[in-house]
């Protein structure tokens, strides 16, 4: 019977063990996916998403690249209307932007260079990104 005890106690305690050291390895994972998700090769990615939908002209799906706040500050119906008049009459698929990226922390910074004809309007600071909520979102508003 004290057998019996014994390893009952000792099973549950193995249980323990195991199940602590599975949380911290998929924390650990998590950790990784995090910092991964909140790279500079991740912001690029993100703003060459958000660069194409401009190009192509689907300015709603580059809206959904805004933060939260900003789209407190400009609904999407006038983003589209400022947009369809910025970019009117540009070539912007032609050929792939200059796309630059810096981050620190959860804020990055994004330059975007067009380069077809009228590439020289573009503003050409640097634009603000925060890693929000898992998703780098364009900031600047």
């Amino acid at each position: 019977m004290i057998r019996i005890g014994r390893v009952v106690r000792a099973a549950g305690a193995l249980m323990i063990v195991t199940a602590v050291a599975g949380a911290c390895a998929d924390g650990a994972a998590d950790d990784s996916a995090g910092s991964a998700g909140s790279s500079e090769a991740a912001l690029r990615t993100a703003a060459q998403q958000w660069s194409r939908a401009i190009a192509e002209g689907d300015y709603p799906a580059a809206y959904r690249f805004h933060s939260a706040r900003c789209r407190l500050t400009l609904g999407q119906e006038a983003y589209v209307e400022e947009m369809s008049q910025r970019y009117a009459g540009r070539d912007l698929g032609a050929s792939e932007p200059d796309i630059t990226v810096a981050v620190t922390g959860d804020t990055g910074q994004v330059t975007v260079r067009h380069t077809d004809e009228r590439a020289g309007e573009d503003d050409a600071e640097p634009a603000t990104w925060k890693y929000v909520d898992g998703t780098w979102r364009y900031d600047t508003c």
